[in-house]
């Protein structure tokens, strides 16, 4: 799941790419993103070989499928980390319903997924406890906002969808509409 979306997080960055900037962005091997890139093709979710085109929405919606496959496969670690944490010194990315939740200015509430570049933090296991996913390439594309890091659109957009919340096609629908504008999703 996680080299699937480094090349999704890669894909929806523009909206149109090469082999090439997929490849040196996600720093996957070259074979990976064929095989997955081909995979893609093959359902008909991209087009175009040296410019590699698609639509947003069914691209999306495959990101979905692949992560909830994904979740159902692995042993999803849930960790106690409280909102102050969360903003000190870069070490997590905010995504889904913890990332809506600060966008509009309401207080966490939610458990949320998160993201961390390092796989060895000692953190407070907790049944009930924030999603957390180990993955550095979530760092890139994120943006910081009233202190906290912010994954990028697409990915909060997914991850708010996993999590139950179908607000999160309406927010997608609003970032492509508006020509990927983050200014536009951050005065939703």
């Amino acid at each position: 799941m996680i080299k699937a979306e480094r090349v999704l997080r890669e894909l929806f960055r523009k909206e149109e790419t090469d082999l090439y900037t997929v490849m040196k962005n996600s720093k996957l091997p070259r074979n990976f993103v064929q095989r997955f890139l081909r995979r893609l093709r093959n359902k008909g979710l991209i087009y175009g070989y040296r410019k590699i085109r698609y639509d947003p929405f069914s691209l999306l919606n495959e990101w979905i499928r692949i992560k909830k496959e994904a979740m159902g496969r692995m042993k999803i670690k849930r960790v106690e980390i409280d909102n102050d944490l969360l903003r000190l010194g870069g070490r997590f990315v905010v995504s889904g319903s913890i990332a809506n939740d600060i966008i509009k200015g309401r207080e966490i509430n939610s458990l949320g997924i998160i993201y961390s570049r390092e796989e060895n933090l000692v953190l407070k296991e907790s049944k009930n406890g924030r999603i957390i996913f180990f993955d550095k390439h979530a760092f890139s594309y994120s943006f910081r906002y009233r202190g906290y890091i912010i994954a990028q659109v697409p990915q909060i957009c997914v991850d708010l969808i996993i999590e139950g919340y179908k607000e999160g096609y309406k927010i997608f629908e609003r970032w492509i509409k508006s020509g990927r504008s983050l200014d536009k999703v951050l005065r939703f």
